[in-house]
């Protein structure tokens, strides 16, 4: 995972944050042996390791919402093909894509009411599970093609996690 060279990562991730977020016991035993607690280093050693739900599941709460946000839209333009393709004519996960965007644009109580609105459609319809089970079945046959979307989504993000990160410090 590269970094911008300007930005250093120097983000620790730590016991107690992790335990503050309730990761399970298996992550914050593993999270111990670690040498380098760098965001980066943990990472792509979870990776490497394929705990790519660990990255997904502290990324999630590390972000801001709005970057939540951004993330959530990103991962889901990732699959959203695979999802159509298998249930063609069901338009409720774009819907809920392009509401995500509107409230980005425009973050207002309007615009987040229809975001959950159009969310609780796509989530009602099991589009976002379907989506993930579709990608995956699409990908059985290739651990690595699997694994090689699953990382990239993860390296957005990171990304977004170290530019909210060093926009906190003011850097």
């Amino acid at each position: 995972m590269k970094a911008n060279p300007e930005r250093r990562d120097t983000m620790n991730l730590t016991i107690r944050m992790l335990k503050k977020y309730g990761a399970c016991i298996e992550a914050v035993d593993w999270a111990k042996t670690q040498k380098d607690k760098s965001y980066k280093a943990l990472f792509a050693t979870c990776i490497a390791e394929d705990h790519l739900d660990w990255v997904n599941w502290i990324i999630t709460r590390l972000l801001n919402n709005e970057n939540r946000v951004r993330y959530a839209i990103y991962a889901a333009r990732q699959v959203i093909n695979i999802y159509e393709d298998k249930y063609p004519g069901d338009d409720r996960p774009r819907k809920a894509i392009q509401a995500a965007k509107k409230y980005l644009k425009n973050p207002s109580k309007e615009n987040a009411a229809n975001t959950a609105n159009t969310a609780h459609a796509a989530h009602a319809a099991h589009a976002a599970y379907a989506a993930a089970y579709a990608a995956y079945a699409a990908d059985a046959a290739s651990d690595a093609a699997y694994k090689d979307m699953l990382t990239k989504i993860l390296k957005y993000g990171y990304r977004l996690l170290i530019k909210q990160e060093n926009e906190e410090r003011g850097k």
